[in-house]
């Protein structure tokens, strides 16, 4: 830049050669220059430029010398050389660039909330794409970046925040009122939201709890069902069907059974809260917004962990603050969690008392939205037990709602409803299986069910437990530390009540079953099977004796001797691996490593408790079968020797055959049924 203000650019000419100059010396009337410029002269016979740009003066200098002296040549500009004039006031952006981007994100945001096309506007000057023409995500991610270089992130992020808090009270107002344009009246109650305020959303606490039976388990009033609380699963299966094909021919007509009005039910808040938020508002949010997500975070005034795990009402307060400015941790929020925090908030707000319905009366109690959803979820989960005891998959009706009920539970996930979530699955599953215990104990004592059936129908449940849980609930950290929080807990409740002939037992959860997938089969061994694995129950001479003499489970005295050598034991079998699972999980160590079948030549596991664990019961009531069959075969050639009471050979002669074959058929029954058990071994 010359000293005139002006900045010369131009093209720099080609370098040429320049050709090398020997100064010639001239003489000197001075002896003294001569004497000296001979001397400078002397190992320098030439003298060449030191740069291109640099020539020699051949001419004398003032004195008369003769060197010649280097000085750089002075460029003139060329006439091809632009000259540029500086700005003569600095550009500034316009008074209303924030004002007119945030409307365009605004609008962009808004309509892909309602599903509507994003078209610019004519008082937009930024607007690029004239009036009424289509904008897209490049210019909208690009204005986004502009307001970031700009300094205005901070400020952005806070509108953003105020735009997903209204969008998300939008949502949930979407739930409120669609089923009542089918035409069907009050059937179709349950599956509408009330609006109990003008921003608060919930849920008819008894109309929802009774329509769609979410009490005790689910299943008392989904067929037909005994005064012991046992459910009629092959009449559950038939209305299934009925349901289904009813649907098929009328898509319109509302369903009637209350599995199915979970199911529509589920759908709705899928549709509105997972597909149209979370997977199409926020992450269209995040796509925008990345450049703003880098620049800024949201830091709370609490950890993230205590909102998701713990399952807070409302969000903590916080601040924006730039990334850069703060390390990565637990408060530091993205625009996604901030997203789902304010789309819980929503879903939990309840209304008081004073508020409640004041146009009714009495005043409707009611269920906030997330509650509403994780109760349904959990319920939903545990109507698949009434597929007629058969593996799940079998019925396309259950096959199709699977996506449906994951995608309820992934919501709740990412809401931090993970352990409501829990605490509803062990309240439902506990109520559930100790009335269907109890029925099962009738039915044995009655001698309407016997006890391979009743072993056959755990069996079953344990199947359908490892499918449910591998299915449906999450085996991670977060579940984990769930759990842990829930076995803190002396007395587990559900936000539904509870029917007054239900069981008034405390409900707890043991710290030993800290993995989610021993939820529902540490349910089932401790209030359907335990409760029958004692003296009373299928190990009384009644249910045991007719499975250790044969396969089938006749109840034959002499039965030991049918089939001798080729009996397969089943019976006998399954109670034993039953047995082994019960011992294995009632030990401290096997809660997170246990197997679910016996191996072979496996003796019990050890446990610390001094409470007599299923195999040593089993291992009694072995040693009694024993002595009792024993004593039959001597006392029958007793009896059939009355009259020759004194000829003892002949009296050994018939009994001893047969005390060999028992011990035969006890070594069988020990190697094929008890898997060769040690502590079992002993008793032969």
């Amino acid at each position: 830049m010359s000293s005139s203000g002006k900045v010369i650019i131009g093209i720099k000419p080609k370098k040429k050669k320049k050709p090398l100059i020997i100064a010639k010396k001239t003489a000197s009337t001075s002896s003294n220059d001569a004497t000296s410029s001979a001397i400078g002269s002397i190992g320098k016979p030439m003298q060449r430029s030191s740069s291109p740009n640099t020539v020699v003066n051949t001419t004398n200098n003032n004195n008369g010398g003769g060197g010649g002296v280097i000085k750089p040549a002075k460029k003139k500009a060329s006439a091809g050389m632009i000259t540029i004039k500086p700005f003569e006031k600095p550009p500034q952006i316009p008074q209303n660039f924030y004002s007119d981007s945030l409307d365009v994100l605004q609008r962009a945001l808004i309509c892909v909330l309602r599903h509507e096309a994003l078209t610019s506007s004519a008082s937009n000057s930024n607007g690029n794409s004239g009036s009424g023409g289509l904008i897209g995500r490049e210019e909208l991610y690009r204005s986004v970046e502009d307001l970031c270089n700009h300094k205005f992130g901070t400020r952005l992020y806070v509108d953003v925040v105020k735009i997903m808090d209204e969008a998300s009270g939008e949502v949930i107002c979407r739930l409120l009122g669609e089923a009542s344009g089918n035409g069907d009246g009050d059937a179709a109650n349950c599956l509408d939201a009330l609006r109990l305020d003008d921003s608060i959303v919930g849920y008819d606490s008894s109309t929802l709890i009774s329509e769609l039976n979410l009490t005790d388990g689910g299943g008392g009033g989904m067929g037909n069902s005994s005064s012991s609380g046992q459910i009629d699963t092959a009449s559950i299966s038939g209305q299934n069907e009925a349901s289904s094909s009813s649907a098929k021919n009328s898509s319109t007509t509302l369903a009637s059974s209350p599995t199915e009005k979970r199911y529509e039910l589920l759908r709705r808040m899928d549709d509105v809260l997972r597909v149209t938020f979370i997977n199409e508002y926020l992450n269209f949010v995040r796509s925008i917004f990345t450049r703003l997500d880098r620049a800024c975070v949201y830091f709370s005034e609490k950890e993230l962990d205590d909102i998701v795990g713990g399952g807070k009402d409302e969000p903590p307060a916080g601040k924006v603050v730039e990334r850069s400015s703060i390390s990565q941790n637990t408060r530091t929020w993205g625009l996604l969690e901030v997203g789902l925090a304010c789309l819980r908030k929503h879903m939990t707000r309840a209304p008081t008392n004073n508020n409640m319905m004041t146009d009714v009366t009495p005043p409707t109690k009611t269920l906030p939205v997330l509650t509403s959803l994780v109760l349904t979820t959990a319920y939903a989960i545990l109507s698949e037990y009434d597929n007629n005891g058969s593996s799940l998959g079998s019925n396309s009706t259950i096959g199709d709602t699977r996506p449906l009920v994951r995608n309820c539970v992934r919501t709740c996930v990412d809401l931090g409803a993970l352990t409501p979530l829990l605490q509803e699955l062990i309240v439902g599953a506990t109520i559930r299986f100790q009335k269907e215990g109890q029925w099962w104990g009738n039915a044995l004592s009655e001698s309407k069910r016997t006890a391979p059936d009743f072993l056959q129908h755990v069996e079953n449940r344990l199947k359908q437990s490892s499918a449910l849980t591998s299915c449906y609930i999450p085996s991670n950290s977060l579940a984990t530390a769930a759990l842990r929080q829930i076995s803190q807990s002396r007395s587990l409740t559900s936000a539904a009540p509870a029917d007054v002939s239900s069981p008034t037992a405390d409900i707890t959860w043991s710290p030993i079953n800290n993995n989610t997938r021993r939820i529902f089969p540490a349910i089932i061994e401790s209030q359907l099977l335990a409760p029958h694995l004692v003296s009373s129950g299928i190990l009384h001479p009644q249910h045991l004796y007719p499975m250790l003499d044969d396969g089938d489970g006749s109840s034959t005295n002499a039965g030991w001797k049918v089939n001798t050598g080729s009996k397969t034991f089943l019976n006998a079998m399954r109670l034993y691996g039953l047995c082994w699972r019960m011992t294995q999980a009632s030990a401290p160590s096997s809660s997170t490593n246990s197997s679910s079948t016996p191996r072979k030549r496996n003796t019990a596991p050890s446990s610390t408790t001094t409470q007599e664990t299923a195999l040593q019961s089993l291992r009694v009531a072995f040693g009694e079968y024993g002595r009792l069959r024993g004593s039959e075969i001597t006392r029958q050639g007793v009896s059939d020797n009355n009259s020759n009471v004194k000829d003892i050979k002949e009296m050994e002669r018939k009994v001893i055959p047969d005390l060999l074959s028992f011990k035969a058929h006890l070594e069988s029954l020990h190697n094929i049924a008890f898997r060769s058990d040690e502590s079992l071994g002993t008793m032969v």
